[in-house]
């Protein structure tokens, strides 16, 4: 797993916990202070409206937070590379591995 993308808090906010980037976007319309049980991470903000738009390529995925007029307030990546035998993934191999 490279991201978890969630919502529910009223904020933004990035973290990393065991090399898997934990996104969060749950203030689209409305906006809150973030609270404690939202601070966790690298980064967060609340009090504004925003979204989190994800650009994703062969390297991995680069996250934009964005407020509602779309500037940029914060931008990282998150990059996991792996190996895959596509004949092994063809027969479902994969994602035994995954679970």
């Amino acid at each position: 797993i490279t991201a978890y993308l969630y919502g529910h808090c009223h904020s933004m906010s990035y973290g990393i916990v065991d090399d898997v980037a934990y996104v969060l976007s749950g203030n689209g319309g409305k906006a809150d202070a973030a609270d404690a049980s939202c601070k966790e991470g690298d980064w967060h903000i609340g009090g504004i409206s925003g979204f989190v738009r994800g650009l994703i390529d062969s390297d991995g995925v680069k996250f934009e937070y964005r407020d509602s007029l779309n500037n940029l307030l914060y931008v990282t990546e998150a990059v996991k590379k792996r190996n895959v035998d596509h004949d092994e993934f063809d027969q479902g191999y994969f994602f035994d591995e995954l679970r």
